[in-house]
C-alpha cells in the first residue's frame, strides 16, 4: 500500500515521473524544514547552486563540515586528539537540528533524518510530526 525508497530524490523523481506520487523516503534536510540553522543552510545551498532534494548527499557533507568546524572551534586547535575529545559528549548544530555525540564519539540519536512523501509532485516532510509540512497520505495515491 506504500513504496518507501531510502534514496528518494529529485533524480529518482525525474526518472519515475508521475508514478512517484505518494512515495516516501528519507532526507537529512530540505528547505521546508525550519530549524535555527535552516536559513543559513538554504543560503549556502542556493549560492552553491545545490538543490538538497536533487543532491541528497550534499547536505550530509555540508553538515559534516559544519560539525568539524564547530569541534575545531571548541577544541581551540586542529590537533586530531583535541578535536576528537571535543566531539565526545558534545552537541553541535546543523541544518537538520542538533547533533549529539556520546562519550565514544557516536551519535546519540538519528540526528536530522526527515521522512518525505511526494504530494502533488512536491517533496513534503511528513515525519517527525512536529516538523511536518503536510500530513502523510496513506495508502499512497498512486499505489492503490
Amino acid at each position: 500500500m506504500d513504496v518507501h525508497h531510502i534514496m528518494l530524490s529529485g533524480a529518482l523523481a525525474r526518472q519515475v515521473g508521475s508514478d512517484i506520487e505518494g512515495m516516501t523516503g528519507e532526507i537529512s534536510w530540505i528547505e521546508s524544514v525550519d530549524t535555527p540553522d535552516s536559513a543559513f543552510a538554504a543560503e549556502v545551498m542556493s549560492k552553491a547552486g545545490v538543490d538538497p532534494f536533487s543532491s541528497v548527499f550534499a547536505v550530509g557533507r555540508y553538515t559534516s563540515a559544519l560539525v568539524m568546524l564547530q569541534a575545531i572551534e571548541k577544541a581551540g586547535s586542529v590537533d586530531r586528539g583535541k578535536v576528537r575529545a571535543a566531539l565526545r559528549n558534545s552537541t553541535f548544530h546543523g541544518p537538520g537540528g542538533e547533533i549529539r555525540f556520546d562519550a565514544s564519539g557516536y551519535p546519540t540519536e538519528t540526528n536530522g533524518a526527515f521522512t518525505l512523501q511526494i504530494q502533488d509532485g512536491h517533496p513534503e516532510v511528513v515525519w517527525p510530526e512536529d516538523m511536518a509540512t503536510k500530513p502523510v497520505i496513506w495508502p499512497s495515491p498512486s499505489w492503490q
